[in-house]
């Protein structure tokens, strides 16, 4: 099922999937890490019938896909009643030849009317009514996009995957500098700065702070006197948001609120405590 879409409606369809190439990664729900990453590894436009069909692989899917193939010496046993075989060569070939594994190519068959009513009923959230589709085959997603859909859904729909960010951009120190802001960059971009023991990120004038369950040298006299009164703070930190605060009290003649909130358990009354360890010393 397609609906015909006019050159302006095709024209704006392809700027909003500009972004979208061969090679491109972009993210996916997972049901064991939340998200997880894929690359594009086909596009299909036909302005005509005014749908586009995009093949992601998974990229964990790729790695355990593709087995190298080495040759490996093969010595025949040594028996202790006969007598030593001659040396055997470092390097011996089979005579059946190398096998390789088959590679995975994702599926590009149109989705027939069964097949949209099955990715409706198993509650796809890519769907919602619409004609476009989204389908996994083994570790590949299939997205069916019809053009007039996604112009009317606009680029902030869930039509299409959100795209991953730049790797320049991995282990930012404040989020408001990715390129794509959405939940699973926050999420990968939060979870490799805690990898590398950073447990604090902005987010704009929002300090993010992730409790490490485990003793860190952050907070001595010395990183206080870092933070204390410099004109740029540096890395995020509690004692940079303390400071701020400080300043603007001093400066403004005006009170100031640092407001600390979070589950139970997220360290809330620990950072509140070195704030106000902060304002003593």
């Amino acid at each position: 099922m397609s609906v015909a879409a006019d050159s302006r409606t095709v024209a704006l369809a392809l700027k909003i999937l500009e972004h979208y190439t061969r090679g491109a990664k972009a993210w996916f729900e997972d049901d064991d890490d939340a998200w997880a990453k894929g690359t594009l590894v086909q596009r299909t436009d036909d302005t005509s019938l005014g749908v586009a069909r995009l093949v992601f692989e998974r990229d964990d899917a790729a790695a355990s896909s593709s087995v190298p193939l080495v040759a490996r010496a093969s010595p025949k046993p040594v028996l202790p009643t006969l007598p030593t075989p001659p040396p055997v060569p470092a390097m011996v070939l089979s005579d059946e030849p190398a096998r390789r594994p088959p590679a995975r190519r994702p599926s590009v068959r149109a989705p027939t009317t069964d097949d949209l009513k099955r990715v409706a009923a198993r509650g796809s959230r890519l769907t919602g009514g619409r004609s476009s589709s989204v389908a996994r085959v083994d570790g590949s997603y299939v997205f069916d996009v019809l053009f007039v859909e996604l112009v009317e859904a606009g680029a902030d729909a869930e039509l299409l995957p959100p795209l991953c960010n730049p790797p320049i951009l991995d282990c930012t120190p404040d989020l408001t500098t990715l390129s794509y802001l959405h939940e699973p960059a926050v999420l990968y971009n939060l979870r490799r700065r805690y990898e590398r023991k950073e447990i604090y990120t902005y987010s704009g004038v929002v300090l993010v702070a992730m409790n490490p369950f485990h003793p860190v040298a952050l907070y001595s006299p010395e990183d206080m006197a870092r933070y204390a009164r410099a004109a740029h703070h540096g890395d995020p930190h509690l004692f940079a948001i303390a400071e701020d605060a400080y300043r603007g009290m001093v400066n403004n003649k005006r009170n100031q609120t640092i407001i600390v909130y979070g589950e139970s358990g997220s360290g809330k009354t620990t950072s509140a405590k070195y704030i106000m360890r902060y304002f003593a010393q």
